[in-house]
């Protein structure tokens, strides 16, 4: 049996300089083939937990593996969408440019691609349903759609294991909802991590929450009460439902904090 492709025992994490840690004493397992959302308040620790299982930082006390190696070991098997990304709109790089950036290896040269790179990338644009925006600026598109660019630009690693830090961040409803479909198609052959603050996104697709508040206790969607996100934000979260002549073509759904 191969092995899972995310497992934390015991893992506490502290900033240098910090009163306390930012994570402490974790246990989790992100099994494959599922969709797994990490919500919890800013500040709980939900990218610190990201970064832990992408390696960018290590514990100090613990033990994390990625498909049972260090996560630094198979990086190359992780898909990664940031949480922001900071570019220049006039900078001239086509949508083509932005998703070959995702070929990149430790071991090639930067900047020669071959035509498997060019291939690959070309399928990652079709799988996010932009194939034929290759070679449109980056710049000009909308938000949703650079989204889907920069899954694309995650896709075309050949990943196992995608990992997204809050992808519908700034996006409209209806672009969130086209994320949130893109997603659930991509797990049907990839396993799935994934950093929202969408509550209805979490109690109605995903197969595990990850509730992160410094600790992290785990439950399955729908054993996801309001008294449980209650207490894991510390105010009652309202789930807003909308139909299409509220905002969209598609029914929507979106989540706000009644304080």
């Amino acid at each position: 049996m191969s092995a899972l492709p995310v497992v934390m025992q015991g893992v506490s994490f502290r900033y240098p300089g910090a009163d306390r840690p930012a994570l402490e004493d974790i246990s989790v397992e992100v099994g494959e083939g599922e969709l797994a959302c990490v919500i919890g308040p800013n500040g709980g620790g939900k990218t610190t937990f990201i970064r832990l299982v992408l390696g960018l930082l290590h514990p100090q006390h613990g033990s994390i593996r990625v498909f049972g190696e260090n996560p630094d070991a198979v990086r190359t098997r992780i898909g990664y969408l940031p949480q922001r990304l900071e570019f220049d709109p006039q900078f001239p790089v086509s949508v083509r440019d932005v998703v070959l950036m995702g070929r990149l290896h430790p071991r090639g040269l930067l900047g020669f691609f071959s035509r498997r790179d060019h291939e690959r990338a070309g399928q990652a644009l079709a799988e996010v349903g932009l194939p034929d925006l290759a070679e449109r600026p980056f710049g000009s598109l909308s938000g949703g759609q650079r989204q889907r660019v920069l899954i694309a630009r995650a896709l075309a690693c050949d990943p196992d294991l995608l990992v997204l830090d809050e992808p519908t961040a700034s996006l409209d409803i209806a672009a969130e909802e086209q994320i949130y479909e893109l997603l659930g198609r991509l797990n049907e052959r990839l396993t799935v991590l994934v950093v929202s603050h969408d509550v209805s996104f979490v109690s109605s697709r995903v197969t595990k929450a990850i509730c992160v508040n410094r600790h992290v206790h785990v439950h399955a969607h729908d054993q996801l009460s309001d008294e449980i996100i209650e207490g894991l934000y510390g105010r009652q979260i309202r789930t807003l439902h909308h139909t299409a002549a509220d905002c969209c073509d598609d029914e929507s759904h979106c989540s706000s904090a009644d304080g």
